[in-house]
């Protein structure tokens, strides 16, 4: 787990199947990429789990897991819903197994076998894009105090955006941590190669209008 920058290029999907190199194609659901750049942006027809069938519409909106006390895991079998006040991200049926085990008081765990939840069609919007710049982590504590890597439209699409970052969070002078999750990131890298590092491997090569900048 860790951040990825990627510099990419949103193009047209026979662009991103060459520049991808095998068959299919690198493509984004930002919503913020998805407006700055609507002349690329494609229909995909996919299903998903009618969650309103099933009677339960809340978990339909995605902000309902994004408030205390609600989590979930999918496996390929199951949905678990965790409700309670010790909620914690679980990535694998494995790590379930455990924390069901280990239950604090208040909190509740219920299965949903995925056969039981009826399938609906939607249609997504995507751009599909080339990767022309990477890097791996690489950003100082205040990005993920800021709350920077939970935004979920975290990117930059302008050079005034792209010029703040570089001020806030790849500057040659770390700001003050408010001592927050993430406060000793990369402690081991300084400043300075922090932000020639960023420089080199994405903004030298960005272009306003015709590239943006993907934080993962």
């Amino acid at each position: 787990m860790g951040l990825d920058i990627c510099l990419i290029k949103p193009c047209t999907i026979a662009e991103a199947d060459e520049g991808y190199g095998v068959s299919g194609c690198s493509s984004t659901r930002n919503p913020k990429i998805i407006r700055k750049f609507p002349q690329y942006v494609v229909e995909v027809e996919e299903e998903r789990e009618d969650y309103v069938a099933y009677g339960h519409p809340e978990w339909e909106d995605p902000s309902y897991w994004t408030n205390p006390g609600h989590g979930y895991i999918m496996t390929d079998e199951n949905f678990y819903v965790i409700e309670g006040d010790d909620v914690c991200a679980l990535s694998d049926e494995d790590q379930y197994e455990s924390y069901v085990k280990n239950l604090k008081p208040g909190v509740t765990v219920t299965k949903h076998p995925l056969k039981d939840i009826p399938i609906k069609k939607v249609t997504v919007l995507e751009v599909p894009y080339q990767e022309i710049g990477y890097q791996r982590k690489g950003a100082n504590q205040k990005f993920y105090e800021d709350g920077k890597w939970e935004d979920p439209e975290k990117c930059v699409v302008t050079q005034a955006e792209l010029e703040y970052d570089i001020l806030h969070y790849f500057s040659s002078e770390t700001p003050e941590s408010k001592g927050g999750w993430g406060s000793f990131t990369e402690y081991t890298k300084t400043d300075d190669e922090r932000r020639k590092d960023f420089i080199d491997n994405i903004a030298s090569k960005f272009k306003e209008g015709e590239t943006a900048v993907m934080y993962w």
